[in-house]
Formats: C-alpha cells, structure tokens, sequence
C-alpha cells in the first residue's frame, strides 16, 4: 500500500511598485502668445531625482532640469491653445517615472489686413481670437498717428472678430486690445499710407502765343514792355493756378474730411486741378502794320526797319525774337532756357510738380490745411518765378546775343520826352 503523498503550498508575495508624489503648477496660467510662464515640479519623494523633463503639447521644445527646486521659464510661441497641456516627468534614481499635468491657455490677437494702403482708398482691418471661436465682448481699437490718434469700441456681439474701416489718409500704427479668456490681449500694425501716382498729380504747363492783338502801349521812353508772359485768365504775372488772390490756391484743390474709420477727423487733399495756363502777349507798336505812337507818326516797325535805322530791314527778325523771348527761345523749344515759358517748363521738370507737392497733406482741420497748401504751392511759384526771370537777357542766348542772332544789337525806343526817336543802339531791352 501506497504512503500517502504530502503536498507542500508556498505563498509568494509580490510587493507593489512605490508610487511616487509629482506635483506640476503654472504660473500664471494663461498668457498671450510671446509671454513667458513658469512651470514649477515638486516632489516629497525621498528617492533621489535624476530630472525632470518638462514637455508641451503642439509641438514645444522640451526642457530638463536637475537641481531642486524643478523649475522652467518658458515662452509661449509656439502655438495658440485652448487647455494647452503641459507635462513633467520625474526620473528617480531607484523607481519608476512619474508625471503631473497643467493645463494652460495661449491666445492672442491677429490682425487681418494689408500693411499698405493708398491715400483715399477704403480698407478693412479685422481683429480675430487666435485660436479662433473664443468670445468676446469688447474689442477696444485705436490708431496713433503723429497728431491726433482716432479710437473706437466695438461691443456689438459676443463673438471672435471685430472689423474696423474707413478711408485711409496717413500712415500709422493700428493697435487692438480684448480678453480672451480673461488674458488681457493687445496686437498692433504698422500702416504705410501710400500717395497717389500718375498724371493726374502732374501739373499741366501751356502758353497761348501772341495771345492778344490790342494788347501793349507805345514804347516810349524805353519804359513800356516789349512782351510779356502773364496768365491767361487774370492778366497778371501769377504763374500757378487758380489763384483766389494772390498766394491762395483754395480755389485749386477738393479738401474732404474723412468721416469714419482709423483716420476719422482728418482733412486731406481728394483731389486738385492746380495748372500753369499762360499766355505771351507782344506790343502790337512793335509789329508790322501796328499803329503809330501818336497821330501822323511814323510807326515804330517802319522807322526801325528803315534804311540807316538800328533796326535796318531787320525789324521782322526783331519782333520775332520778341516773341521767343516770352516764350521757347530761338528756335522755339520745349524747355528753352532763352524763353521766359520755357525757362519755366524746365524748372518744373526739375522739381516736384505743385500737385504732387500737395497730394500727401493731412491736417485735422480745414483751415489748416489750406494753409498748408497755400505754403507748398507759394514755395514751388516763388522758385519759378526766380528762376524765369533770372539771367542777363539783353546779352545771352540766340534771341539777342552774338552775331547772327535774332535782334542782335537792335533795341530802338521812341524818346517820349522828346516826341522822337531814341536811336541808341548800344543797350539791350529791358523790363520784359
């Protein structure tokens, strides 16, 4: 018979991993996009730490620290989230990793729209949550520019955007401000306002030659003008226009407020039709056929053209070279420096054009910037009346110098005081 056999149980024990305290906390804990926060790992475990890692959802270089007390300063610019969560993993020495989580919010501001914009036109700007679909109550814009800096509240609706517009006329900088889940938020842009081109800013410059065939008195006494470049409409020497009187040009520009928008409160030029419209008049006693100075007188073209005269057989010559005195020089041509009109075409190729000079003027009232229109324009006139009435005209060029030219030497008067002929050759003309 069989002994009976005995069986012997062993009861194993498995001990449990030890499970480690981790404690991760933001401060704060929410920021916009490009501001720092800190992130600080505690422990009151014994076992000692290797590191800890800290790592950041949507894409965030991780970090490492090993020196207690477990901490990183990070800036938040990677990405725009909603509960962006961030974790911290303790190496220990002897025992299993353990982690914590933070949840923070990363939000900003983005400001939709072109960072030009041409003087006069309308442009939209919109302010938008980032992430999107967060609300918003208010949205608080402003724009600085270099004199009066226009704002405006938008709390129309709990949404995510706001749009501010309106016509834009000087350049500066656009600034908006919301709370996004309750993180102050503010995002700027520079506008770069744009001027206007083509030739619409292009001040047109035309002469009418001879333009009035009664126009001129008998040249006695060498003191009546032989010509003159004036300006067709007034008769006067003004040389830009229209001239209201002389030195304002109100009459030559469309100012316009703008009503609305960023640049809400400022006057600008809208548009101008400033132009140099002229005319050469020529003293009809100095031309073939005119009439004589005074009753049974011989007339100042026959007796200068006469035989033995200064201006012998030459007089058609002479009163030619009048005429391109006042206007393109000899030969007539577009910005002659021997023509009072040329003189002028050319001076103003050579600068800024009046309407160009005040396409880009703002100012926040109406009469200011008259004056600053008036102050261009008077600048740009004086230098070109400087510059065509500069230069010794009896001696220089082909209407009146050197041999050959165009009354060379020839510049007769009638003597009023002696009722006769001044017949002294050896001057030039004066006061043309």
């Amino acid at each position: 018979m069989r002994a009976p056999q005995v069986f012997c149980i062993m009861l194993l024990t498995v001990s449990s991993p030890v499970l480690a305290s981790a404690t991760l906390s933001a401060s704060p804990n929410g920021v916009q996009k490009e501001a720092q926060i800190t992130f600080t790992a505690t422990t009151d475990e014994s076992d000692p730490v290797v590191k800890v890692t800290f790592s950041y959802q949507g894409g965030g270089t991780s970090d490492e620290d090993t020196i207690s007390p477990y901490e990183v300063t990070k800036t938040m610019d990677w990405t725009t989230m909603e509960d962006l969560t961030v974790t911290a993993t303790f190496d220990f020495e002897n025992i299993a990793d353990q982690q914590d989580t933070v949840d923070v919010d990363v939000v900003d501001i983005t400001i939709l729209g072109s960072s030009i914009a041409g003087r006069g036109n309308n442009k939209y700007y919109q302010g938008r949550t980032s992430p999107t679909g967060l609300s918003v109550s208010r949205w608080d814009w402003e724009y600085d520019t270099t004199s009066i800096d226009p704002t405006w509240i938008d709390t129309n609706g709990n949404d995510d955007q706001s749009v501010w517009n309106g016509r834009f006329v000087i350049s500066g900088e656009l600034t908006v401000e919301a709370t996004i889940l309750e993180i102050p938020c503010t995002k700027s842009k520079n506008v770069t306002v744009m001027d206007r081109t083509g030739v619409a800013w292009n001040t047109p410059a035309t002469a009418v030659e001879d333009n009035e065939a009664l126009w001129g008195a008998p040249p006695l006494g060498n003191n009546e003008p032989l010509g003159e470049l004036r300006d067709k409409d007034t008769d006067v020497t003004h040389i830009i226009v229209p001239q209201t009187s002389s030195g304002d040009w109100s009459d030559g520009v469309v100012l316009v407020e703008v009503p609305s928008g960023p640049c809400k409160g400022f006057w600008y030029v809208h548009s101008e039709c400033l132009e140099i419209d002229m005319e050469t008049v020529i003293n009809r006693y100095i031309k073939s056929g005119g009439p004589p100075p005074e009753s049974g007188a011989t007339t100042f073209y026959d007796y200068n053209n006469a035989n033995g005269r200064c201006i012998e057989e030459d007089m058609a010559d002479f009163v030619q070279a009048v005429k391109n005195h006042e206007y393109n020089g000899t030969p007539p041509t577009a910005e002659s420096l021997e023509g009072h009109f040329g003189r002028i075409e050319y001076r103003l190729n050579i600068q800024e054009h009046p309407g160009r000079a005040v396409e880009d003027l703002v100012d926040t009232s109406e009469a200011g910037l008259i004056v600053k229109v008036n102050d261009e324009v008077d600048f740009i006139e004086g230098a070109l009346l400087l510059f065509t009435t500069d230069g010794d005209w009896s001696d220089a060029g082909p209407n009146w110098g050197g041999t050959g030219s165009l009354g060379s030497g020839k510049h007769t008067r009638y003597d009023i005081d002696e009722s006769d002929y001044y017949d002294e050759c050896t001057f030039g003309p004066e006061n043309f």
